[in-house]
């Protein structure tokens, strides 16, 4: 079983299928980028609540023009690669048997924005901000910067080291 995990991968096929309860389904197989030949399929529903998801992911792993009959722009080939993206894999239990399933996927590279801004929001954005900035400079003084997660204190076992508690 693959471990859990973010992996380079491409898609390498693609079909359409029907669920055991009779809904359509697509199937993307994957090929890890990791050197070692796994693979791992991703299953994509479009029903009213996960079109929109399935839609992300095929985009990402290369689905183009709008027909799910024509699958081709799936498919790797030296001629036509599939673009590397990222896949999350996290185990699930079902019917008390753990397997290895593609929880997302996303795009290689970049910075996951859903909406970069322009130079001209950017700007707007940080005339909005450059108060709260220099509040912020101000308050911190000459003291560095603070951790974003305190860190946590060292326990108290009433333990007291000294240069003669080493061993050595």
């Amino acid at each position: 079983m693959i471990d859990e995990g973010t992996y380079n991968a491409r898609a390498l096929r693609a079909a359409l299928g029907m669920t055991k309860t009779g809904k359509e389904q697509l199937a993307v197989e994957w090929g890890l980028l990791d050197g070692t030949g796994r693979r791992i399929t991703s299953y994509h529903y479009f029903s009213e609540k996960a079109i929109d998801i399935s839609m992300d992911q095929l985009r990402v792993a290369g689905f183009r023009g709008s027909d799910l009959s024509d699958l081709s722009s799936l498919h790797n080939s030296d001629e036509s690669p599939t673009p590397e993206c990222e896949i999350v894999i996290v185990h699930e239990e079902y019917n008390g048997k753990v397997s290895a399933k593609v929880r997302f996927v996303n795009s290689t590279g970049g910075l996951a924005l859903s909406e970069p801004l322009d130079d001209a929001k950017a700007k707007a954005f940080a005339a909005r901000m450059r108060g709260a900035i220099v509040a912020y400079d101000q308050s911190a003084g000459s003291n560095p910067p603070r951790r974003s997660t305190p860190k946590p204190p060292p326990p108290d076992d009433g333990f007291q080291a000294s240069d003669d508690d080493v061993p050595f």
